[in-house]
């Protein structure tokens, strides 16, 4: 077996998984790193729920 190619097999199909993440690609990137938090998230939620036709709770 190709040690190179199974390694390189094995990186792609966790990346799939989203297991790891590369941080510079816009395919393969963490979703969750642009999610807002805090105050920033408390801020805009009420815009987001309108947006998506649901009531605030």
């Amino acid at each position: 077996m190709n040690r190179h190619a199974y390694t390189l097999e094995q990186f792609y199909r966790h990346l799939k998984r989203r297991d790891i993440y590369a941080e510079a690609s816009t395919k393969w990137r963490n979703p969750q790193a642009q999610l807002l938090e805090g105050e920033k998230w408390e801020a805009i939620r009420p815009d987001v729920l309108t947006t998506l036709g649901q009531a605030p709770r």
